[in-house]
């Protein structure tokens, strides 16, 4: 195993001596925000899955024990293994078991719950080349390493015309990665569109996002475009997209395979150039299972996934947090907040997420006034944890405490699997690891 591979991944064989370094092949997974490159031989069969038989082997509860081939010659050729049990999709076909599928070079497919691409290029000591640039906005925090991974990667997939899947808890920061893939695409000077899915009225869902002409309905007084339009050239962000009915999941399919609208009233279709960006907190993979969301335009939008982690997941960006919605609201900016209020604001749990946190700073800051902003400032929830803290019985300890009843309870529903536990706490699988370090929890051995 190549030190700068993470623990997930295992390259063996899949290398070949008579292959031109600066035209092999790699095979590109993406991972929650991690994207590593595996080498490809020149020619040759390449198996991937989880079983240490594997050339590749892949640690990952989606992922088969033997899951697909990749055959390198005049073509490229996946085939999903005849025992396999999890997906390999290819240009939104899910294929069956034994079936094989000719791809192209950089055309993305779908390997379990991981992302995929084969790409030409240089040979590397590393996984990636270092970013050449940061595309974090200004109203992004990057303190904690797997905020830096998701922005490094989203410096990757920027200028790309992928679709791409952002998933996180509602008020993560969805949006703000939205902005910053929108910013690093060459549709940057074209606009962000970005419309709130679970907003859409079914009855205004075809006026709103394909138009109208005038007088297709009763107070349509004049023809209007709809948001496709609207975003033709830029970037289309179709946040919460889990919360559209079937319906209105077929409508948009049918736009998406098209690449063209009609406005209601129309006959006429209208050719929109937009890329795809989605956004839920919903689990789309389990609401297809359960014939709540489409499979196929599951495959359409997810092109490429994301992950946001909560914010009690990167408690190192708080702080740094606090002093971004400070500045943005107070002229004193992060002198406004006592230490005692900080360390109330770094023992809470934040099941709203960043939102929340905005939404108490702002409002600490208004009750505050001239003064500093002080623990009574806070809401209730966060007052009577700081007080039981001055009164003996420490607010970390206690934290502590059902932090670790909390991960002990997901090991054992998850049987000691770290990676399905991580997922059940939200939380990625390295954070996991490093709170049982902190916790003084015996790491238990990964279930593969």
């Amino acid at each position: 195993m190549n030190a700068d591979e993470p623990d997930w991944l295992e390259t063996t064989a899949a290398r070949s001596p008579v292959e031109q370094p600066q035209d092999r092949l790699w095979l590109l997974l993406v991972r929650g925000a991690e994207l590593v490159r595996c080498p490809l031989p020149a020619s040759g069969r390449v198996l991937v899955g989880r079983s240490s038989v594997c050339d590749i082997v892949v640690r990952d509860a989606s992922v088969s024990r033997v899951h697909a081939t990749i055959e390198v010659g005049e073509k490229l050729t996946l085939t999903r293994n005849e025992q396999a049990s999890g997906a390999l999709v290819v240009r939104s076909s899910s294929l069956d078991p034994g079936e094989r599928a000719t791809v192209r070079v950089g055309e993305p497919f779908e390997l379990g719950a991981l992302a995929a691409v084969i790409q030409r290029g240089p040979a590397h000591d590393h996984p990636l080349p270092a970013p050449s640039r940061s595309v974090a906005p200004h109203d992004a925090v990057c303190v904690d390493p797997a905020m830096q991974r998701l922005f490094s990667l989203v410096d990757r997939v920027g200028p790309s015309n992928i679709a791409v899947l952002i998933r996180g808890e509602t008020g993560v920061g969805k949006e703000v990665v939205a902005r910053s893939i929108h910013r690093a695409s060459p549709r940057a000077a074209r606009e962000l569109v970005t419309v709130n899915c679970a907003a859409l009225a079914p009855a205004l869902l075809e006026s709103e996002l394909f138009g109208h002409e005038k007088g297709a309905f009763t107070g349509a007084q004049q023809a209007r475009p709809g948001l496709f339009e609207a975003a033709s050239g830029g970037t289309l962000f179709l946040d919460e997209i889990g919360e559209l009915s079937l319906d209105a999941q077929s409508r948009l399919l049918r736009v998406l395979e098209l690449g063209e609208v009609r406005r209601v009233g129309s006959n006429r279709a209208r050719i929109v150039d937009v890329r795809i960006i989605a956004a839920t907190h919903r689990d789309l993979h389990a609401m297809c299972l359960d014939q709540r969301f489409r499979s196929d335009l599951y495959y359409r939008i997810n092109g490429l996934t994301l992950d946001v982690p909560p914010l009690r997941a990167r408690t190192a960006e708080i702080d740094a947090l606090i002093d971004a919605f400070a500045r943005s609201t107070d002229a004193r900016g992060a002198a406004a907040f006592s230490s005692e209020a900080r360390a109330a604001l770094r023992g809470w749990s934040w099941p709203g997420n960043v939102r929340e946190l905005r939404n108490v700073v702002q409002r600490a800051l208004l009750l505050a006034g001239a003064e500093l902003v002080r623990v009574e400032h806070l809401p209730m929830e966060l007052t009577s944890g700081a007080r039981a803290e001055s009164e003996g019985a420490p607010l970390s300890a206690a934290l502590k405490e059902i932090e670790r009843r909390r991960i002990l309870e997901a090991l054992e529903r998850c049987e000691g699997n770290q990676t399905r536990a991580a997922t059940l706490l939200q939380m990625p699988r390295r954070t996991l690891v490093h709170r049982l370090t902190e916790l003084g929890l015996t790491r238990p051995r990964s279930a593969r």
